[in-house]
């Protein structure tokens, strides 16, 4: 019998250099089962999201928007088809990077250019709500995080914004309460 508490969880990979790091260590050290798709070696995403709880689609130089010239492997309708799958069986997503943009694409909104492109290792301050969010509070006040975007999530009415930094006004996003952009 299967322990309940484990979560099956499937990474969408862009490139071999855009590893899932923390968030990997974070799914090994509790136990979850691990899958992973990664594009660049022209892999198969999965046909649908029945045996995936948590779907976490990470970064790359690539955009939501990005024709298949650029990158001939990536295919963004692809990714968005199985992350609408995943929204509308209420699956937990998390988008990093490009697969925040992702996400806000999912959801009907658009990707925009960041007022400023961030390359380092700089602070996200958390908002009043992001301080308030069950799970983004737990990083504090102020986090330094590395970035490497110039890129931003869009925003649709219902989105709130959990963090920010001096380059990007929004860092964090909650799309809904399982579905969350970094």
């Amino acid at each position: 019998m299967q322990n309940p508490n484990k979560l099956n969880i499937h990474f969408i990979l862009h490139e071999a250099f855009e590893v899932p790091g923390a968030y990997l260590k974070w799914a090994q050290w509790r136990g979850h089962n691990i899958s992973a798709t990664k594009v660049y070696e022209c892999e198969a995403l999965p046909d649908n999201v029945d045996d995936i709880d948590f779907l976490i689609v990470m970064g790359g130089p690539q955009s939501p928007d990005e024709d298949r010239q650029a990158f001939p492997y990536y295919d963004p309708e692809s990714e968005l088809r199985l992350m609408r799958q995943a929204m509308a069986a209420d699956k937990y997503i998390v988008g990093v990077c490009l697969g925040a943009q992702l996400l806000s694409v999912a959801y009907g909104a658009r990707h925009t250019r960041s007022p400023e492109r961030e390359i380092g290792i700089y602070p996200i301050e958390l908002t009043a709500e992001g301080l308030a969010d069950a799970h983004v509070s737990l990083l504090g006040k102020t986090l330094n995080t590395g970035h490497w975007h110039g890129d931003m999530p869009g925003l649709t009415d219902e989105a709130v914004v959990l963090a920010t930094s001096k380059g990007c006004p929004r860092q964090i996003i909650r799309f809904a309460p399982k579905h969350y952009a970094f």
